[in-house]
């Protein structure tokens, strides 16, 4: 098991400027074979492109949407609340009660949906899944497998078996259980923190500490 030790550095979050996905060129790319191994962070383009974190692939994929309009609603309905939304979802996508976690959310530009990233877990293991929330309250999945979608690898995030030093004892605080819990924790699965596309460009934030 490979460790990094970075105890010169204090708490860091590095924003990747260089990562310039545009966003027409990945919805318009060809049809790719892989599918994301994890669904976490999610941002949109304004043209309404959905950009998907995979901190296992250690990748963002690219999605066209449709460009529906918000419906229409009662200027003066109540604020939309969807009690037990983690177990109407766990229908949604084939799973149990108790066994999905909500990873990430973002706002379609055009339609008002809710996108929400999910893992489905089970004894085969964990998958990821994507569903949107109507204005309304309507859950629907979202396909991973759409032909609409591209991949962007990044090159220079942690393998697969990097992991943090161990750096208890080393500071008062937080407490050494934290640390060593940190320990075994893989590097990669802090690939992608959050995501950003502005003025033509997505922006990567990742955290190692």
């Amino acid at each position: 098991m490979k460790t990094v030790n970075v105890q010169g550095l204090a708490r860091v979050t590095i924003v990747a400027a260089a990562l310039a996905l545009s966003s027409s060129a990945h919805a318009e790319g060809k049809a790719k074979t892989d599918v994301p191994r994890y669904a976490g962070a999610l941002t949109f383009a304004p043209d309404g492109t959905l950009f998907v974190g995979d901190n296992i692939s250690s990748a963002v994929f690219a999605y066209k949407t449709d460009q529906a309009q918000p419906e229409q609603l009662d200027p003066k309905a109540p604020p939309l609340e969807v009690d037990s939304v983690d177990n109407r979802i766990a229908s949604i996508v084939h799973s149990k009660i108790g066994h999905i976690q909500i990873n990430g959310m973002a706002v379609h530009p055009t339609s008002r949906e809710n996108y929400l990233s999910v893992s489905r877990h089970s004894s085969g293991g964990v998958a990821p899944a994507i569903v949107k929330v109507s204005l309304t309250g309507k859950i629907n999945e979202f396909k991973l497998n759409s032909p609409a979608r591209s991949e962007f690898k990044i090159k220079d995030a942690p393998t697969a078996d990097q992991h943090f030093a161990d750096r208890a004892g080393q500071w008062p605080v937080p407490s050494p259980e934290r640390y060593h819990e940190k320990a075994t924790r893989p590097m990669r699965s802090l690939t992608i923190v959050d995501m950003k596309f502005h003025d033509g460009e997505l922006y990567i934030s990742w955290d190692f500490e």
